[in-house]
């Protein structure tokens, strides 16, 4: 992107309207559907970027049938995914038409860009290499230009804006190793040659495999066979714990005699809290009792009861797991969130490591 562009952009996202962020006590990092003009238009930009990737590394893949361009090629649909569901949670569509079909791109610079380099990857198969490799630097770039410095003055309300750029960046930094380690002395072609040498001399790990917890799965979630209870969650992605309110009732109804002041005199309000490990939460459960309502004194006092796992098999569906040894119960319940409002932003948190 050109500066005159930069600068005409930013000032026209006082144009967009704002919606307020969350209160401070929520989980972290704050979640909003805020977002400025300019940083709109480079999400939609970084989506056309990596559209430019998949179709140079499918048409590299048909030219010279090396499988390392089919394995970039079909890794790419899941990181455009990650950004449109940027782009679908921040509402920023007005840029026109964001297509599915291969080589179409919301920019004409793209469309020239490909025009470029896969002419440039015609030539040699180490030509391609380095073609393929110049865009994974061209990605790096904007993605540093974006976490680095492009969204500093718009705090934490572009939080998943900052998450998945950082995700992003790590994943061309490993694309680029790869593309790297086909060439002889592979030089630097537009970030400088002291970044290229340190992103190849990274260890990379390889991909993990498997969903994980993340603070986008941060909601209300229930059984819907038993409407009527159902569990807060909410994840801490720095200390990766879970905290858990359970709103249930007591094993039996209550004597027809016991009289309740406020709600039944059945209703249950458990919590659990400890920590995650991959999709896998393990916690304790306590049991509150003593306290009165809005006062601070008696205090509650919490009892441990029992365990609880948590697994979830993605953002919209997991497992609560249950031992309550006093009772001699356990079980499990299955849970889904209650709304899917925010199932894209557990999708954007999902990490893409290299």
């Amino acid at each position: 992107m050109n500066k005159v562009s930069i600068i005409l952009l930013t000032a026209l996202s006082l144009f967009l309207c704002a919606q307020p962020t969350p209160a401070i006590g929520d989980p972290d990092p704050p979640r909003s559907t805020w977002i400025d003009f300019y940083a709109a238009f480079q999400v939609v930009w970084m989506h056309d970027q990596e559209r430019l990737a998949m179709d140079l590394n499918q048409a590299f893949y048909e030219r010279w049938e090396n499988p390392l361009f089919s394995s970039l090629a079909a890794s790419k649909p899941r990181y455009m995914d990650k950004l449109m569901n940027l782009i679908d949670w921040y509402d920023i569509r007005f840029f026109g038409d964001i297509s599915n079909e291969p080589r179409v791109y919301t920019d004409e610079r793209h469309a020239e860009a490909f025009s470029d380099l896969s002419a440039r990857g015609t030539t040699s198969q180490e030509a391609a290499f380095l073609a393929a490799a110049y865009v994974e630097e061209w990605n790096i770039y904007e993605y540093r230009a974006g976490d680095a410095t492009g969204y500093e003055w718009a705090g934490e309300g572009m939080q998943l804006v900052y998450d998945a750029y950082r995700d992003l960046l790590g994943v061309a930094s490993f694309n680029l190793a790869r593309l790297a380690s086909q060439v002889d002395d592979y030089r630097a072609q537009l970030l400088s040659q002291s970044d290229v040498d340190a992103i190849l001399a990274t260890q990379w790990e390889p991909p993990e495999v498997g969903f994980v917890i993340n603070g986008g799965l941060t909601d209300v979630w229930y059984n819907p066979a038993t409407s009527g209870q159902g569990f807060f969650v909410a994840v801490y992605e720095k200390s990766a714990s879970v905290f858990v309110s359970w709103m249930t009732f007591d094993t039996d109804l209550p004597d027809p005699d016991v009289t309740s002041h406020l709600g039944s005199a059945c209703q249950r309000w458990l919590t659990a809290q400890g920590n995650y490990d991959g999709a896998v939460a393990d916690l304790v459960v306590y049991s509150a009792s003593g306290g009165v309502f809005d006062a601070a004194t008696p205090a509650p006092v919490l009892e441990p009861i029992g365990t609880m796992v948590v697994q979830f098999d993605d953002c919209s569906s997991g497992t609560v797991g249950w031992s309550l040894p006093q009772l001699g119960e356990s079980g499990s319940i299955p849970i889904v969130r209650l709304a899917s409002d925010n199932t894209v932003v557990c999708k954007v948190m999902i990490p893409m490591l290299p």
